[in-house]
């Protein structure tokens, strides 16, 4: 019960956007550090001894991690079939937008549904990007920027602080990602 407080302190169980829930190979590292200090906590006071220390502390790190593994495989099962994904706009323009929508369609596991996508004016009048959000329910709003507009998207952002919305963004270089079959010379 400790090890589960002490994860929970430690933000393991937080909030996460859907892509940093991404995979489990983050968790472990994750583990290791809170655990291990309650451990020597633990064996420092005389609570436990080292051999348990350092039998349960790892046997624990494995099987929080193994019901993270499973927990993960069950959750891209459910986001497959199209449960528990949130309704998303993407604001952007042109082949990085299509782009992003259709990895978002090809990928349900990444948590996004794209059910609209506008231009990124509608960031310049916040009003109608809000009514948008409100008429449409969208719970996570991905931006793609194009690199001359990342000042003007940057200050429109600040206005929408306090909305109960994920905002993320796709910044220009993530175009060289999106494209596997580009190479440099």
């Amino acid at each position: 019960v400790s090890l589960l407080l002490t994860a929970y302190v430690a933000r393991i169980y937080a909030d996460r956007d859907t892509v940093q829930t991404q995979g489990v190979l983050w968790y472990p590292g994750r583990l290791v550090l809170p655990f291990g200090v309650i451990g020597f906590v633990a064996m420092g006071t005389g609570l436990v001894g080292h051999r348990a220390v350092f039998t349960y502390v790892p046997l624990a790190i494995v099987a929080l991690t193994l019901a993270r593994c499973l927990t993960w495989a069950f959750l891209v099962m459910q986001r497959r079939r199209g449960v528990g994904l949130r309704r998303t706009l993407v604001i952007g323009s042109g082949e990085p937008l299509a782009t992003v929508v259709r990895r978002l369609s090809e990928f349900p596991e990444a948590g996004l549904d794209p059910i609209a996508t506008r231009p990124l004016t509608l960031l310049l009048a916040m009003d109608l990007m809000f009514a948008e959000i409100d008429e449409r329910a969208v719970e996570h709003v991905v931006l793609v920027l194009d690199p001359i507009d990342e000042v003007s998207v940057v200050d429109s952002l600040r206005r929408a602080h306090g909305i109960d919305t994920y905002f993320s963004m796709v910044p220009p270089l993530a175009d060289l990602f999106l494209r596997p079959t580009r190479r440099w010379r």
